[in-house]
């Protein structure tokens, strides 16, 4: 991908993160970012996942050291914000959702299921936590994963 179309496509970045992440900075919810015009700081090439749903499991230079505690904190502020504007997506959306052109897709609950349980079960191993299989898809369960993921973001 060339460099304008990676800012292009920033730009067009998933509306409902951009207005998580802009309802935690406390300012009005869209895009974009009072911040500026997107800087490409380092060319990265990630797995074929990238293409799908954004996560390269290759972290950037810039995402190897520890972070500032204003910087961790912003972060985990964004996340929280997240975590309720899917939940929120998650409430309002019919159980039944309309297939793809193929017929594929999944209903509502398993998107869910499927969502909180790639978070709950595999990234959190990376902050040390251990929940076990579908360990956190209860309310209060995943209430309970959640508060532990950021303890354990923390630590």
């Amino acid at each position: 991908m060339s460099r304008p179309d990676v800012k292009r496509d920033a730009d067009a970045f998933n509306p409902g993160c951009c207005q998580a992440a802009a309802a935690a900075d406390g300012r009005p919810t869209g895009c974009p970012s009072p911040a500026g015009p997107l800087e490409v700081v380092e060319d990265k090439v990630g797995t074929g996942s990238v293409d799908f749903w954004g996560i390269s499991f290759s972290p950037s230079s810039t995402e190897q050291g520890p972070m500032e505690e204003a910087e961790l904190a912003r972060g985990i502020t964004i996340l929280q914000a997240c975590w309720a504007f899917f939940d929120g997506v998650a409430a309002r959306v019919s159980p039944e959702m309309r297939k793809g052109p193929r017929g594929g897709g999944r209903d509502r609950d398993r998107i869910i299921r499927h969502t909180i349980r790639v978070e709950s079960e595999d990234f959190a191993k990376q902050v040390g936590l251990r929940i076990p299989e579908e360990g956190a898809l209860a309310p209060e369960a995943l209430r309970r994963y959640r508060e532990d993921y950021v303890a354990a973001m923390r630590a």
